[in-house]
């Protein structure tokens, strides 16, 4: 069984392309009924494999060939699709980026454990969201934004 929190996709944007040919006047017929994965484009697969697994605890339960794999959170085997092979991003916390949050019952433990690895975070400590949850944003080593948060408990 693979073990984790929740993702939830976040994606920022900073400027839209010019999309007034799109017709927007009626309701649409497409029914989206989950998300299947989130995606993650890395440059060095092996590097990015140990990270997410032994870093962030997530487990390898599908190999995709040389270059690509899924890794399960919770009681999701199938939660991020790991793609290798493509250029390393530079982190820009303000331009536009896709992101996605990892749900964790003690972010300040998170930061605290992210810290002690060397993993880069772009706070100096969890934020207040608002209701009880925190956040926080770090950087894997392809350069890719992650986020974490915690639920404010009902």
């Amino acid at each position: 069984m693979c073990r984790g929190g929740v993702a939830v996709l976040i994606i920022y944007k900073t400027s839209m392309p010019d999309l007034s040919h799109i017709s927007v006047e009626q309701e649409t017929n497409i029914r989206l009924n989950r998300v299947f994965a989130q995606a993650i484009y890395v440059d060095d697969i092996e590097v990015a494999k140990e990270f997410y697994t032994k870093v962030l605890g997530m487990t390898i339960c599908q190999v995709e060939g040389a270059k690509s794999c899924f890794l399960g959170i919770g009681n999701n085997p199938q939660a991020i699709y790991l793609e290798g092979g493509h250029p390393p991003r530079v982190p820009d916390v303000n331009g536009a980026c896709v992101s996605f949050m990892l749900c964790v019952e003690n972010p300040e433990e998170a930061f605290e454990e992210l810290s002690r690895r060397g993993v880069i975070t772009l706070q100096n400590k969890p934020m207040e969201m608002g209701g009880g949850s925190l956040w926080f944003q770090f950087i894997d080593p392809s350069g890719n934004m992650i986020e974490m948060v915690s639920m404010a408990k009902s």
